[in-house]
């Protein structure tokens, strides 16, 4: 028999179902619900009329009965899915918290809505899983981005990381979350150390609660030196190629040896590894450098799929290196305190956004 207090609420809502008694047995079936008050048969009754309840005409009813059932392992599919496909305010609790949700359930939904509060709320559950990253990285919402990397039980993969990396390349936030999440891989923490802003890589020194992405950035800069030294004196063009082909082989031609081969004044590597990156001609890529217009530079090295924060700073430094060279300078001669000193007198370590960050590669040589 089912509980009489239900029973009552129950008889009374079919008589005169006005809202102060639907407010009343959305309470009397979730108490039931709580404390595992129903038998079989009462609980197919009950699972009824919560579906029906879920399309209610007052938002505070299908509100409260959101709240009531967000920890529910028993609550009816149909009636969480009706809940988290409603307005934002009655969705958010099921969405961050009904374990009735599947994933293939959240991976439709995020595909169908474009609420930041309801992508907000999703990012934020417990154990979210990789397909339901992806789809939320996919988004391109910023702040449902940064939530996501924010969680520590989130399934963040290496193709996610990369997807975030390319689609917020700008988006300071959800870099320096990403920094900050323990476990980064190689592959990410090479391609994210040339995202981050000079201004990021000091803030995120003083933080002594992430050492694993700092010694990720010190490996990296390790095995970078030590590659580079490969081309250093008078190595054949020939060699560079070559070594360029077996970095983009082995999937170590990032974004941050690239650039630190810029630093080295290391044209011919800069020019052949963006030539291979973007799949042209290396004699091709020389044109467009030797041409020394923004344009042409611009196409080589956005087809290239280089960091767009480093676009500004990349530019000016190889026309730098470009005027040395018609005076003689080479790669490894020691100048790199007259490039340091031109960028100051220019002032281009204050206007262009990350030159500092590529005058410490300068000084690092």
């Amino acid at each position: 028999m089912m509980q009489s207090s239900f029973i009552e609420d129950f008889y009374r809502f079919r008589s005169e179902p006005s809202a102060e008694m639907r407010h009343k047995i959305v309470g009397s079936i979730c108490d039931q619900f709580d404390i595992g008050g129903f038998t079989e048969k009462e609980l197919v009754v009950a699972k009824d009329l919560l579906s029906y309840l879920a399309s209610d005409v007052e938002k505070s009813i299908r509100k409260l009965l959101s709240e009531r059932l967000k920890n529910s392992t028993d609550a009816p599919h149909d009636a969480i899915m009706k809940l988290a496909q409603d307005v934002p305010e009655v969705a958010t609790p099921v969405l961050q918290h009904s374990v009735v949700l599947t994933d293939e359930d959240l991976v439709n939904i995020i595909q169908t809505i474009d609420e930041t509060e309801k992508l907000i709320s999703i990012a934020r559950r417990q154990h979210v899983s990789d397909a339901v990253s992806y789809q939320l990285v996919a988004t391109k919402q910023e702040n449902v981005a940064q939530t996501l990397m924010q969680n520590p039980t989130a399934s963040i993969s290496d193709n996610i990381c990369q997807l975030a990396m390319k689609t917020f390349s700008e988006a300071s936030p959800v870099l320096e979350t990403m920094v900050q999440r323990e476990g980064l891989s190689i592959q990410v923490a090479e391609r994210l150390i040339t995202l981050v802003s000079t201004k990021m890589q000091q803030q995120l020194s003083k933080q002594h609660n992430i050492p694993i992405p700092e010694k990720l950035s010190a490996l990296v800069d390790s095995r970078e030196h030590l590659t580079l030294g490969l081309t250093s004196g008078q190595i054949d063009k020939t060699d560079t190629f070559a070594l360029v082909e077996h970095l983009h082989q082995h999937g170590k031609l990032s974004h941050s040896i690239i650039l630190r081969a810029l630093c080295r004044n290391d044209i011919t590597f800069f020019q052949a590894a963006l030539a291979k990156r973007a799949a042209i001609p290396t004699i091709n890529a020389q044109k467009l450098v030797s041409e020394g217009s923004y344009e042409g530079f611009l196409r080589l090295y956005d087809t290239a799929e280089m960091p767009e924060s480093m676009r500004e700073a990349s530019y000016h430094l190889l026309q730098i290196l470009r005027e040395m060279a018609k005076k003689g300078s080479t790669p490894n001669n020691g100048d790199e305190h007259i490039i340091l000193q031109i960028i100051a007198e220019r002032g281009y370590d204050k206007s262009l956004p990350n030159m500092r960050y590529l005058m410490t590669l300068i000084s690092a040589q």
